[in-house]
């Protein structure tokens, strides 16, 4: 991400009040789980889009509450993650907002396909919102469905109420902190805050997609 951005996010995230409603944390993709949509507060196709970057999909429009660019559509089905449908915002909504323009086929026009570049873990909030983080997918619902996938395919799904979520997020941060880029970033964070404690709480809520759909051992 641009400095001048993360900067920008660092003041955002110490000197903005949270507001009541959703508008201004990140648009997540969406998931289809037992038959329903469900929010995705995780990335799936991030991985195959730096490895990609030509496949990217891209829009005029640009929004604070949509920094990737494009929410995903995916679906858990016969043991599987599968990539359904990508949309990106178009302008001129008709309640003069935007809408949502489909690209699957200008860009996987093989959709529906199986994630197979995707290894980690699918954090899918449920039930009402508990404490809203005005950052990303920071916020926090009342239970959460954890479904680890590797390769594509559903090795484990796990039920957290809140507590036992808040106790994974914590021992997955500390994975995390043990990492170079932890180390990397608290140092840049550091230099905009006013303590240490600001700085490791900003990359706790700034990170959190990163670091919870990980299963991978820290490097």
């Amino acid at each position: 991400m641009d400095r001048t951005l993360w900067g920008l996010l660092a003041v955002l995230c110490i000197t903005c009040p949270a507001p009541p409603a959703r508008a201004t944390g990140q648009a997540p993709d969406i998931i289809e789980i037992d038959g329903k949509e469900a929010d995705l507060n995780t990335n799936p196709l991030a991985p195959y889009l730096s490895a990609h970057p030509e496949q990217r999909p891209t829009s005029d429009v640009v929004s604070s509450g949509l920094w990737r660019g494009y929410i995903a559509h995916w679906q858990i089905a016969e043991g599987a993650l599968r990539l359904v449908k990508v949309e990106v915002l178009a302008g001129g909504g008709s309640s003069g907002g935007e809408d949502m323009k489909d690209v699957t086929a200008q860009y996987f026009p093989q959709a529906p396909l199986v994630a197979t570049w995707y290894s980690g873990a699918l954090i899918i909030p449920r039930g009402e919102l508990v404490n809203y983080v005005h950052m990303g997918y920071a916020s926090t619902y009342e239970a959460y469905t954890v479904v680890v996938v590797k390769n594509g395919i559903v090795a484990k799904r796990d039920e957290l109420p809140l507590a036992q979520f808040e106790a994974y997020r914590r021992l997955k941060f500390d994975e995390f902190k043990s990492t170079k880029l932890y180390a990397a970033e608290f140092k840049r964070a550091r230099k905009q805050m006013k303590s240490s404690t600001m700085a490791e709480q900003f990359l706790f809520e700034f990170y959190a997609e990163q670091y919870l759909s990980s299963i991978e051992q820290p490097k």
